[in-house]
């Protein structure tokens, strides 16, 4: 569903417009409140509503009138599932036509991991950070629920997570509990205070799961008060060792160099990083040990940790934990290959853990590369009935699991690759699921626990795909919409139902295709189509402008415009190829502008009807690649990225590793910061030790829609 604002703004307010059936139309101000307004903006990429307002504000539209009586919760992502009368069904006319105001007011957690970190706000066009004056757990508490999570565990003031740099824009913050959002809150005003960074906030949100790709739900309960503790020992890889001492493991991203043995991707998303022993440069009997930092983790705990180990010459993995007292000791080990694909270890230990060891030990070949990656560490007894999925749409907080299963599998019958009847295993059979109370957020859970970003539709009554037979499994399913399984949904019991098969429900899954996106050069242009740039290695030709090598390695190609061959003002594009991403969605690239006369650059989208411009550039942003996070809360057909040459020959514009993610950037874990490239730009370049430009200075750009 397609939401606008018109009449208003143009960006942040107006008459509230949905697309439905073909045709745009209006939504009427009968019932509709401030959880409704919240839901429209959020689905416009806003972080809240700001206010609404009844009785056509921003002028009557025409056509239909598409919503009446709507009554949303305010934490749906999409108007299309709340409730309201039917689709058209509606006693108003466009005098009665709803607008809404939003706040680009948004938030973000830095400088620690998912679900912890020193809090941002973003306001007037600019990140900035929350003074710790007032600031408390029910403070806490509404940001984390605005940030998806269920509440607060804690919050730490005083700098904890690292002093930020820039704005601080918020100081007394006080909340009753109840708000939506943080910027609904009584504070000082934006901008207005009297501290310094060293007092900037930092909370650490209850996350409620982690991702495996075993049996594993870990939801943690309240009243623990040493959690902060154990997430010393988190790490998933993707920004840096999390602190481990490491010998003799690598940090690596996609597969490892020698055939038939090691993960081709890691385990969080597919496209990040982890680490591996290269068994190749080791003999048998080596060792690579990856040792944690120190933790206070009172007993009992559970570790989790993702693990690949495939290959004919597979050698041991072992964990030994300090247990504070009496040195170490091994509740884990495991020999030999286990298949080539990521397994997910879940470990009771009923001893306090100080700090915790991963050995890798060589076996006798080249083919025995083994991986770790996803440790999670969190002070309770572990849960290993749950499930979750193996690459979940989203990481988000999930209620407590009703029932779970070893064997349980999901699948779509009688359609096609991404449509069907809904069928689950369950004790070795196969069933179907019954229509009862089934609605857009059960169809949701399917299609995402499927592998696919979300459902386009679902057809409960009358066996759309025809019926099955035998068991009907599952009736009056009822999920939330967050869950990672339709085993974490309520229903009346496995095979409890009054259902036949002519109420079988069938689903038809969105498709998505944003690696048609994805181009890092490194072979060729990705069927990129292209106009006035070109592919180079190393320096370009001319001095003080562009980059002296790639941003993936240092070693590898880019893309580049040579500023001495066009004239200014002289256009050069990128045109990726179609592809069919459903919002929201990350665009992430790196770039390098660097020179006296440096131009523009640009990126477009487009949405299905038309290109627009999300993101934009001007002027030399320094010797070093950045990189930018831009949020897509449209459709996204197709990019194109372009550059505007400037005034002179010292002025190339440089583009590397494009990437397009499914879900909003900061859930993908993209960070604000590229040590190793500014590391390696800083070795290569002595302007840039001049100017005083470090890897801890690298802050790079971030977009929105």
């Amino acid at each position: 569903l397609q939401v606008r604002l018109v009449g208003g703004n143009g960006y942040s307010s107006g008459r509230v417009e949905v697309y439905y059936n073909g045709q745009w139309g209006t939504v009427c101000d009968d019932a509709f409140d401030s959880s409704d307004a919240d839901v429209v903006c959020r689905q416009l990429g806003f972080g809240a509503a700001e206010a609404f307002y009844p009785e056509a504000f921003f002028g009557e539209g025409s056509g239909p009138i598409w919503l009446d009586e709507l009554a949303c919760y305010g934490y749906e992502s999409s108007l299309s599932d709340c409730i309201h009368n039917g689709w058209g069904i509606n006693n108003c006319g466009h005098k009665e036509d709803v607008g809404v105001v939003c706040t680009e007011f948004q938030l973000r957690l830095t400088n620690g991991g998912y679900g912890y970190g020193r809090l941002e706000v973003f306001h007037a066009g600019e990140w900035g950070t929350v003074c710790d004056d007032s600031f408390g757990l029910r403070e806490a508490d509404v940001a984390c629920r605005e940030l998806g999570f269920s509440g607060a565990l804690s919050y730490r003031p005083t700098g904890y997570y690292g002093q930020g740099y820039g704005m601080i824009w918020m100081d007394d913050v006080k909340c009753n509990g109840s708000e939506s959002s943080l910027a609904h809150c009584d504070q000082r005003g934006w901008g207005s205070h009297n501290c310094d960074h060293g007092e900037d906030i930092g909370i650490n949100c209850e996350t409620g799961s982690f991702t495996t790709d075993s049996p594993t739900l870990m939801t943690t309960p309240s009243g623990i008060v040493d959690f902060a503790d154990g997430r010393l020992h988190d790490c998933d890889f993707e920004n840096g060792l999390c602190d481990y001492y490491n010998y003799n493991w690598t940090l690596n991203r996609g597969p490892t160099p020698t055939n038939g043995t090691g993960p081709s991707r890691d385990h969080t998303t597919g496209r990040g990083y982890y680490m591996y022993t290269e068994a190749s440069q080791r003999g048998p009997g080596d060792v690579a040990l990856l040792m944690s930092p120190y933790a206070n983790i009172s007993a009992p705990s559970c570790l989790q940790f993702s693990y690949h180990m495939y290959g004919a010459d597979m050698g041991r993995l072992m964990v030994y934990v300090q247990n504070g007292t009496n040195g170490y000791y091994s509740p884990f080990s495991l020999l030999g290959d286990q298949g080539n694909t990521w397994h997910t270890a879940v470990v009771d230990l009923d001893t306090p853990a100080a700090q915790v060891m991963f050995i890798g030990i060589h076996g006798n070949g080249d083919r025995g590369d083994m991986a770790i990656d996803d440790i999670y560490h969190i002070s309770r007894t572990c849960y290993p009935q749950y499930a979750t999925t193996d690459y979940p749409w989203w990481q988000t907080t999930l209620p407590p699991s009703i029932i779970t299963l070893s064997n349980f599998a999901l699948r779509l019958v009688d359609g096609g690759y991404d449509y069907g009847r809904v069928e689950v295993r369950f004790n070795g059979e196969w069933g179907t699921v019954c229509d009862g109370n089934f609605g857009a957020a059960e169809a949701r859970v399917i299609c995402r626990e499927l592998g696919f970003p979300d459902y386009d539709w679902y057809y409960p009554p009358v066996a759309y795909y025809g019926q099955g037979s035998d068991n009907i499994w599952l009736d009056d399913l009822q999920c939330t919409g967050f869950e990672q399984s339709i085993q974490q949904c309520r229903h009346a019991g496995w095979g409890t139902n009054n259902c036949t098969h002519s109420q079988d429900v069938g689903v038809r899954c969105i498709v998505s295709s944003q690696d048609a996106i994805d181009c890092d050069f490194e072979n060729d242009l990705c069927g990129y189509y292209n106009y006035n740039w070109t592919r180079n290695r190393g320096s370009t030709p001319s001095s003080s402008t562009g980059p002296t090598g790639d941003h993936t390695t240092g070693a590898g190609y880019y893309m580049y415009n040579e500023a001495s061959d066009i004239n200014s003002g002289d256009v050069a594009f990128l045109l990726s190829p179609q592809a069919r991403v459903f919002p929201p969605s990350c665009l992430h690239f790196a770039y390098h502008m660097y020179g006296a006369v440096q131009g523009q650059l640009h990126v477009y989208v487009e949405n299905g009807t038309g290109w627009y411009l999300p993101w934009n550039l001007q002027g030399s942003q320094g010797n070093y690649w950045r990189t930018a996070n831009i949020d897509l809360d449209t459709y996204v057909s197709q990019v194109m990225i372009i550059s505007i040459r400037g005034d002179g020959d010292t002025g190339h514009t440089a583009i590397d590793d494009i990437q397009q993610f499914w879900g909003p950037c900061n859930v993908q874990g993209l960070k604000n910061a590229d040590v190793q490239t500014a590391k390696r730009e800083a070795l290569h370049d002595p302007e840039m030790e001049k100017d005083g430009m470090t890897a801890e200075n690298d802050d790079k750009e971030t977009g929105n829609a």
